[in-house]
Parts: structure tokens; C-alpha cells; sequence
């Protein structure tokens, strides 16, 4: 027979407290009083280190930043003053009689070689019109400036006919108006009948302008080597690349004319 068992459940004394053995591989926390050359405490972090205790705005992180110190080691808890910039002043008017301009062009003044009518706004599109049309004769107006006026397409027509009849102007800058696509593509086209501008801006105008006048503009920059500067920011990188080439090589080209 087999012996009965027994029910007593052992005294708790039997259950010793003692140290949990430590597990065979695992890792174990690293003993405190042994941290390196800062003892028993944690490492500070960056900012203790650097004497900064607290936050810092981008004012301040940017300024330490330049100055390679930190100057204010109080943080946004200082008092942070706004800094003083200088007022800009806006640009005078400009102070350019029209009426007088227009009848010194008519009367091919001899005098005239800058006509500068830029951001005048007020002037009608008859009288940008009159100025291209009186362009056409004159022998002495080197550089027109059209900047802001509010011209459109009819003034760009105007811009396109004295482009292909006048031999003496050399700078022309159309920028910031509300000449569209087709008032552009007459003008990039009447360049193909000009020899003697060597400038031409008409970057931002009041809509894109579109890839095919980009494209058509890369090609005149190629076939019209006296083009020597183009105002212009393509949105395209095949026009862009191409007219970058063109412009390279026409002033190669024009500085060995002038070495010749």
C-alpha cells in the first residue's frame, strides 16, 4: 500500500527572505556611486554645461549662434526687448515729365539718351503708344524703361513696331505689367528684325506667360547674338538651359568683337 498523503502546509518561517539570485546572462543596472567623473549624481545635459538652465527663444538661440557665445544665460525667463530696426523710407515719385519726355523723343533731342517712365501709373495708353511710335525715328535714346506703367498688349504692339525700325536703342526694360502671351510673342518676334539691342527685360508680368513663348524666347536668344543680357525666369528647364548657352555665347562673342 501506498502511504497517505499529507496536507500540513509548512510553517512560514520556512520561506527565508533572502537576496534574489541574479538571472545567468541578463543585464543588470549599473551600480550607482561609480558614474564617472560626475560620482554618484546623473550627467548634467547640454544646457548645464553651457551655463544655460532654461529655454531660449530663436531670437536668442540665433544670436549665440553668430556670436559663438551665449550672452544671455537667464533664458526667456529675462526680459526680452524688441529690437529697433531702422525705418525704410518709400521711394520718391518719380519725377519724370511725360508730356516733356514725349516731345523731346518727337524732336529727336539730342540731349535724351535715358528715358526712364518707370512706376508712373497714371500715364493713358495713348501716350505710352505715342512714345513707341516716336521711338521708331529717334537716333538718340539709348535706353527706355517702361517699368510699372500698366502697359498691356496694345502698348506691347507698339513696343514690337518700334523694335523693328529702330537702329539705336540698346536697353529696353518692359517688366512688371499686364502684357499677356501674345502681346510678348510680337515682341520676342520683332527682335528677329533688331541688331542693335543688346538688353531686354520683361520678366514679371501680371500672368505666366506659358512654354511656348519660353520656348520661342530660347530660340531668338540663339538666332539674335546681340542679345547679350535677358531679363527673364524661365519655369522651364529645357528654355532655361537653352537660353542660358545663348546668353554665354553671345558675350563670348561679343568680347572677341571688341578684342578684334
Amino acid at each position: 500500500q501506498r502511504p497517505a498523503k499529507s496536507s500540513a502546509v509548512p510553517p512560514r518561517s520556512a520561506f527565508t527572505a533572502g537576496p534574489r539570485p541574479a538571472r545567468q546572462g541578463g543585464l543588470q543596472p549599473p551600480p550607482r556611486g561609480h558614474g564617472g567623473p560626475w560620482g554618484t549624481a546623473d550627467p548634467p545635459g547640454p544646457t548645464a554645461i553651457l551655463g544655460m538652465y532654461t529655454l531660449m527663444s530663436n531670437k536668442q538661440y540665433y544670436d549665440a549662434i553668430c556670436s559663438g557665445t551665449i550672452s544671455n544665460t537667464e533664458g526667456i525667463n529675462s526680459v526680452v526687448k524688441p529690437d529697433t530696426y531702422k525705418p525704410v523710407p518709400d521711394e520718391p515719385p518719380n519725377p519724370t515729365n511725360v508730356e516733356e519726355t514725349l516731345r523731346q523723343i518727337q524732336a529727336n533731342d539730342s540731349t535724351l539718351e535715358d528715358v526712364n517712365l518707370n512706376n508712373i501709373k497714371d500715364i493713358p495708353i495713348p501716350t505710352l503708344k505715342a512714345v513707341c511710335e516716336a521711338m521708331k525715328t529717334n537716333t538718340h535714346v539709348k535706353k527706355l524703361s517702361l517699368v510699372a506703367t500698366r502697359s498691356n498688349d496694345p502698348v506691347a504692339s507698339a513696343v514690337a513696331e518700334m523694335l523693328m525700325e529702330n537702329k539705336t536703342l540698346e536697353s529696353l526694360n518692359i517688366e512688371s505689367n499686364f502684357i499677356t502671351s501674345a502681346g510678348m510673342i510680337s515682341i520676342i518676334k520683332a527682335m528677329y528684325h533688331n541688331t542693335t539691342l543688346s538688353e531686354l527685360k520683361v520678366d514679371n508680368q501680371c500672368q505666366r506667360l506659358g512654354d511656348t513663348v519660353e520656348m520661342e524666347m530660347a530660340t531668338m536668344l540663339e538666332q539674335c547674338p546681340s542679345v547679350v543680357r535677358f531679363g527673364y525666369h524661365f519655369t522651364q528647364q529645357g528654355p532655361r538651359a537653352r537660353a542660358a548657352i545663348a546668353i554665354t555665347k553671345n558675350n563670348e562673342l561679343r568680347r572677341k568683337q571688341k578684342k578684334a
